[in-house]
């Protein structure tokens, strides 16, 4: 004890009960650690079941129900690329709504 302490105004019964503490202490520390890792295992898994489940409804075209919404954002050179970029979005199933300025969004776009 007096190789880690030194010479010490503690008495070996202080001295070892702040040991036991310390050793007390490092358990709950290992024991919170390995709770937390159990915990967040549990919210991966659960995630990933929520995910796939919403994937598959993605995929079946039943995903509406989920509100699920997409927001693609884009800044084009000229119109012509804003109205071909426009049109693959529309291509692909989904509803858009083109603003030629950011005062437009603003203002409009919630419709």
């Amino acid at each position: 004890i007096n190789q880690m302490f030194g010479n010490s105004s503690m008495t070996e019964d202080e001295i070892t009960a702040l040991i036991q503490e310390n050793e007390k202490l490092k358990n709950e520390l290992n024991n919170c650690a390995e709770n937390y890792e159990a915990e967040k295992a549990n919210m991966r898994s659960e995630y990933e079941k929520q995910l796939m489940a919403l994937q598959e409804k993605i995929s079946t075209g039943k995903a509406k129900e989920y509100n699920v919404y997409y927001v693609v954002v884009g800044s084009f050179k000229n119109m012509k690329y804003a109205e071909d970029y426009a049109g693959k979005i529309k291509a692909m199933g989904l509803e858009g709504i083109e603003r030629e300025s950011i005062k437009d969004f603003l203002y409009n776009g919630y419709e």
